[in-house]
């Protein structure tokens, strides 16, 4: 691909061809979402004739119409106005555009939220030398509350609208008007050479070369054409340079991409077809963060990848990189693997609530090993003889409770997505080709002493979770509190945190760690526990609930080092038995 250098085009162009529909947004973009501020500091750069920034559009022109992204418009721009196709897309620059043609093109702009706003420069301002000042906005209850949708009102408070900026009628009926009012305000009785040198003072000020509003008329844009037809590329590029604070999602450029090309539920639009997915697998829904949260349905597109490298000749070496996801996947391949991925995510999760301690998506160690779990059951429901099943089962277990304590998904996790999935197969089906990930996993690695947060961290909570601990005082089920959306359920300090403040550093690191937490209730650790030491706070438990002691293994902790109050010998035992505990899943 070669990227040639910056071209330079007037601002006024860009607008008109924004206006003409000839420049569009990637449908992936998100919307406007500029403040008043934002607006103002970008048109006050450019009546300065500051540098604002380089344009980033991909020339589209020489694509064929049904290998293109599906674009949309510019906010603002009237839909019945031009039904040619697009010739630019702009991959870095929405804010800035959008803004200026509203500014210049339409009377209000729409910013963040959908409120409207009208801007004005204010001339006065700009005589006083104060352009950083120069920018008013008003709303539109205060536009009317200060009567300044009136021309009149405008000029008495040397207010210009923005939009008649490059309307050559709007502004020339609009100078006049002003030249006029202002002349007769200083007594002068019309006198049409006095009007034409005042007319010719306020071009002196403000229209002509190098003056505020000259720059903004003529300013010039500097911009960079992506000739490639390879969506990776701009993808990649566009991520690097977007500036909107969030990532660019792989989700939506799919979306984009296979709009009116697939048909799976009757929908031709890959959003409402994963609207429709989540109502369909309530466990797919609970494990979205929110209504916006994709993660889950690019977890189904990988899915389908690799899907579609076990099942079709040819395919073996597809994988669910990013750039297959771009490249290989196609809209035949949603509508042939979507419902069946979708439906071994789900019956994965729900395996993984009932049999795996992950009552929720807060205590999945990771998102992304999904993928080869879910494929793994599929094939092990699908292609394994019965009476072996249960065997194929044990080795997934294994594998996966291997995977998470050695954090084996904590980088490159396609490639691994891919690697492990075909290594699992191969062991189901051969007892001898245990794959690396079972076989090189060694517990003695596991420095529980320093683990604080990430996979192995919550892969111990979801053993603590799948033995079946109770809170230590109302005795109901961690799981069950977390299943029915308990909110009140965290991770607190067995021996709190308080008891090792006058400690040394080593000391106050351990009891961060790990061995030093278990779930219950807030509620719990507020009324009971506080900063008591355990036989303090235990003695008064027992009395709410008599069967303390046996609860307390559930969670791991060796009673008695507890009861002492000995913390080392405590964090000693306690290592030993979750120690032994991760042993029984993964070993034979």
């Amino acid at each position: 691909m070669e990227v040639g250098y910056p071209k330079t085009i007037e601002l006024i162009n860009l607008l008109k061809d924004i206006d003409e529909g000839k420049i569009r947004l990637p449908d992936f973009q998100r919307d406007f979402r500029w403040e008043v501020n934002n607006i103002s500091e970008l048109l006050v750069s450019m009546m300065n004739g500051y540098p604002v920034g380089v344009l980033l559009f991909w020339n589209v022109k020489n694509i064929e119409k049904n290998k293109r992204l599906k674009s949309r418009l510019f906010e603002g721009v009237d839909e019945s106005k031009y039904r040619g196709e697009e010739e630019f897309l702009v991959l870095d620059g929405q804010q800035r555009l959008t803004s200026l043609y509203q500014l210049f093109f339409k009377e209000f702009v729409t910013i963040k939220g959908g409120r409207k706003y009208k801007f004005f420069i204010n001339l006065e301002k700009i005589q006083e030398g104060k352009i950083d000042e120069s920018i008013d906005a008003y709303n539109i209850r205060s536009l009317r509350k200060n009567k300044l949708e009136q021309t009149e009102e405008q000029i008495k408070n040397h207010l210009m609208p923005t939009d008649v900026i490059f309307d050559e009628n709007k502004l020339r009926e609009w100078k006049w008007k002003y030249v006029s009012y202002h002349s007769a305000i200083k007594g002068n009785e019309f006198d049409q050479n006095k009007f034409l040198e005042h007319l010719s003072e306020f071009d002196q000020k403000f229209l002509d070369r190098d003056k505020p509003i000259y720059n903004l008329k003529f300013y010039k844009f500097h911009i960079i054409e992506i000739p490639s037809t390879d969506l990776e590329v701009v993808a990649t590029i566009f991520e690097k340079l977007n500036t909107t604070g969030e990532p660019l999602n792989i989700f939506e450029i799919l979306t984009a991409k296979f709009y009116n090309k697939v048909s799976l539920y009757e929908y031709n639009n890959l959003r409402e077809i994963w609207e429709e997915t989540k109502e369909r697998y309530s466990s797919i829904k609970k494990f979205s963060k929110d209504k916006k949260d994709t993660t889950l349905a690019v977890l189904i597109l990988k899915s389908i990848l690799l899907k579609k490298s076990l099942e079709e000749p040819g395919k073996e070496s597809l994988e669910c990189k990013r750039k297959n996801m771009l490249n290989d996947l196609s809209p035949e391949d949603i509508d042939k693997y979507w419902d069946e991925c979708s439906k071994s995510l789900n019956r994965a999760l729900n395996r993984l609530q009932e049999n795996f301690g992950c009552p929720s998506r807060e205590y999945l160690p990771y998102t992304t090993i999904l993928v080869p779990f879910s494929l793994l059951m599929n094939y092990i429901d699908n292609k394994v003889e019965e009476e072996k099943k249960n065997n194929a089962y044990r080795k997934l277990e294994r594998w996966y409770w291997a995977s998470v304590f050695s954090e084996r998904y904590d980088s490159a996790t396609d490639t691994k997505s891919k690697t492990d999935l075909n290594d699992v197969i191969s062991w189901i089906n051969d007892d001898k080709k245990i794959p690396s990930a079972v076989k090189n996993f060694d517990i003695n690695s596991l420095e529980l002493e320093s683990i604080t947060r990430g996979a192995r961290f919550i892969g111990i909570l979801n053993i603590i979770i799948r033995n079946n601990a109770k809170d230590f005082v109302t005795s109901e089920k961690i799981k069950e509190l977390i299943t029915n959306g308990e909110k009140d359920v965290d991770v607190h300090h067995l021996f709190p945190g308080r008891m090792f403040e006058k400690e040394i550093q080593e000391k106050k690191e351990l009891a961060e760690s790990i061995l030093n937490k278990t779930l219950i209730k807030t509620e719990t650790n507020r009324s009971y526990i506080n900063a008591d030491p355990p036989s303090v706070y235990i003695e008064k438990i027992k009395k709410h609930n008599p069967e303390i002691h046996n609860d307390l293994k559930e969670h791991f902790i060796p009673v008695d080092e507890f009861l002492k109050n000995d913390f080392d010998k405590f964090i000693k035992k306690r290592k030993e038995i979750i120690i032994g505990e991760i042993k029984k899943l993964i070993e034979v």
